[in-house]
C-alpha cells in the first residue's frame, strides 16, 4: 500500500537538494569573496562565554656578568576580555504547492540565496569591528578600537593613540608606519610592531594599489622609486560602510588579537512538526567577535 505523501515525507524529499544548494553557496562566498576569515583567527568554542587577558611586553635582556644573577621579569597584566556569543538563525519556508506550480525555478534558488545570507551575516558582523571603530566602549580598556587616549594598568604609563583622520596617501602611510613602529605595551616597552597590511573599503581600493603597487613614485614625474612597493597586503572588504575609513596593520598581531569563536558552526535543520505540505528549514549559528589588544591595528577616520 502506498503512504500518502504528507508535511514530512515532503520535507525530507526536499532536503538533500535545499542542503547542498545552502552549504554550497555559503561555502563559495566564504572561500572567495569573504575577507573576516583572512582578518580573524578562528576558535571553536565549547564554553558559554570566552575570555582572553593581555600582558605588557617583556623588559630587555640585562648583563649577566656584571649583576651576577638573573633578574625576573614582573608580568604585568592588562586588560582582560569577555567574548559572549550570540545566536543567529532564520529560516527557509515553501509550499509544495508552490514548488510543484514553479515555473521560474525560484525555489532552487531560495536556499541557494540563504547560504550567501549567512556568509554576508557573518561578514557584515566581522567588519563591524571597523565600521565602528572610533566611537563606543566595547574594547578591553573600555574603549574603541581606534582611539587617541588608549591607557594602560600600570602606573605611570602614558596614554596612547592608534588614530587619526588622514586621507589615504603616501605621506599618511609614511607617517602611520612610523607611528605604529613606537607602539608600547601596558609597561611602556616597545612592541616592535611592523605595519604590513593596509585594510580599506572598495572605494579606496585603487588609491591603495596604487600607493603599494607602483614602482616609481605615484601621481608624479619623478623617477624616484617608490618606499612603498611591495611592502604591504592590501585587503579589501567590500561591506565596510565607512567609504574613506582606512587601517593600517600588523598581520601576525592582527591574527593574535582579533578573534572569533565559533559556540555552534552554521547548520541547517528541518521541521517536520507540522501537517500542512510545507516544508520548514531553518538555519542556526552562534558565535562571538572581537578584539583582546588594539596594538595591531592603526585607524585613520579619513572624510575624503
Amino acid at each position: 500500500m502506498s503512504v500518502p505523501l504528507n508535511s514530512a515525507s515532503f520535507t525530507n524529499l526536499m532536503a538533500p537538494g535545499i542542503r547542498k544548494a545552502f552549504f554550497d553557496s555559503y561555502d563559495d562566498v566564504m572561500k572567495k569573496e569573504a575577507v573576516v576569515p583572512v582578518l580573524y583567527t578562528s576558535n571553536s568554542s565549547g564554553r558559554q562565554t570566552e575570555e582572553t587577558l593581555s600582558i605588557s611586553a617583556m623588559s630587555d635582556f640585562e648583563d649577566f656578568t656584571a649583576n651576577g644573577q638573573i633578574s625576573y621579569d614582573d608580568i604585568s597584566e592588562g586588560y582582560k576580555k569577555t567574548f559572549t556569543h550570540n545566536e543567529w538563525t532564520k529560516g527557509i519556508r515553501i509550499q509544495r504547492s508552490a514548488k510543484d506550480d514553479d515555473l521560474y525555478g525560484i525555489f532552487d534558488k531560495i536556499p541557494a540565496q540563504r547560504g550567501i545570507a549567512a556568509a554576508r551575516t557573518r561578514e557584515k558582523h566581522g567588519l563591524s569591528v571597523f565600521s565602528g571603530a572610533f566611537a563606543g566602549t566595547s574594547g578591553p580598556d573600555s574603549l574603541s578600537l581606534c582611539n587617541a587616549s588608549h591607557t594602560s594598568p600600570v602606573s605611570g604609563v602614558a596614554v596612547q593613540s592608534n588614530t587619526g583622520t588622514d586621507t589615504l596617501s603616501k605621506t599618511s602611510v609614511s607617517a602611520v608606519r612610523l607611528a605604529m613602529a613606537k607602539f608600547y605595551g601596558f609597561n611602556g616597552e616597545q612592541l616592535g610592531v611592523s605595519m604590513d597590511t593596509i585594510l580599506v573599503p572598495l572605494d579606496k581600493e585603487e588609491d591603495a594599489w596604487t600607493i603599494i603597487s607602483s614602482k616609481g613614485e605615484p601621481e608624479t614625474a619623478d623617477n624616484n622609486q617608490n618606499f612603498h612597493f611591495g611592502k604591504y597586503k592590501l585587503i579589501v572588504a567590500r561591506l565596510l560602510t565607512n567609504q574613506y575609513a582606512w587601517f593600517a596593520m600588523d598581520y601576525r598581531l592582527m591574527k593574535l588579537n582579533l578573534l572569533w569563536f565559533d559556540r555552534a558552526k552554521l547548520e541547517l535543520n528541518q521541521d517536520t512538526s507540522f501537517n500542512n505540505y510545507e516544508a520548514r528549514y531553518s538555519a542556526y549559528m552562534r558565535y562571538s567577535y572581537g578584539w583582546s589588544n588594539y596594538t595591531f591595528v592603526y585607524g585613520s577616520n579619513a572624510t575624503s
